[in-house]
């Protein structure tokens, strides 16, 4: 029997239902961050675990938003069902961590899901950067040590390469952000990655679904970054919204003032 994927399991839902959303947590033992199990890249860190689950609907709904090009205002129900402890700082992109459903089979269906988003995940972060007055004017608030959008691209560029690198591609990264990530899963299909093994680099477990999820939490974190760091700059409305942050942040608005 072939498991229902959470993306058609919610296009059936109507607005009023809570559904339930599993959720992994991470703890450095000051902050707490929680990803979605099923919402591929829905990540929040905070300072708590009841302050991550505050924060962790909005992320779910700005994740929707973006999947389905509309806004979504759901509240769900969470259930914990992993707990990892790290022994490096939860404030930047590393995590060394891998769910129990990405060492698994990797269906075709959620293949395609994840796949789909890992590649518009790249060109929507291309369409911010190029939406934007100077791509090498200074920043404030990037995460790990980058100081300017071009410093994102190149972030993003080169993070996919290494990242595919993990499972043993050797791939070589060309083109521009979208067809560099285009070819980048090309070539784990190529070579026969779909079966989702275990590789084992610098001492971390990798499958091709944890990079996958890898690619599209890590887009997000610089996506939002950098969309606050150009609000700072040049005011609302000049960096471009195709991940849509501020299409939910107006719907959540809209419905406080009702």
């Amino acid at each position: 029997m072939v498991r229902e994927p959470m993306y058609v399991k919610m296009a059936r839902l109507r607005a009023e239902t809570e559904p339930e959303v599993t959720l992994i947590e991470e703890t450095d033992g000051r902050n707490f961050r929680l990803y979605s199990e099923k919402h591929h890249g829905a990540c929040v860190t905070a300072g708590s675990e009841e302050a991550a689950l505050a924060r962790i609907d909005g992320e779910i709904n700005s994740l929707w938003s973006w999947a389905k090009g509309k806004p979504y205002t759901y509240k769900y129900k969470h259930r914990i069902i992993e707990s990892f402890t790290a022994d490096y700082p939860l404030d930047g992109t590393e995590s060394h961590i891998i769910f129990s459903i990405e060492r698994g089979p990797f269906h075709a269906i959620a293949y395609r899901v994840m796949k789909d988003m890992a590649v518009r995940s790249a060109l929507c972060l291309g369409q911010m950067i190029e939406s934007l007055p100077d791509a090498d004017a200074p920043l404030y608030g990037l995460p790990d040590g980058l100081t300017t959008a071009a410093d994102v691209r190149r972030a993003a560029f080169f993070g996919t390469g290494e990242l595919f690198n993990k499972l043993g591609i050797g791939y070589e990264n060309k083109g521009d952000l979208y067809a560099n990530r285009m070819f980048a899963v090309s070539s784990a299909e190529t070579e026969g990655f779909m079966r989702n093994a275990e590789h084992i680099c610098d001492g971390e477990v990798w499958t091709l679904r944890k990079v996958l999820r890898r690619i599209i939490w890590r887009d997000r974190i610089l996506a939002k970054a950098l969309y606050r760091a150009a609000e700072t700059e040049w005011g609302k409305g000049v960096c471009a919204d195709p991940f849509a942050f501020f299409k939910i942040r107006r719907a959540r608005e809209g419905r406080r003032s009702e």
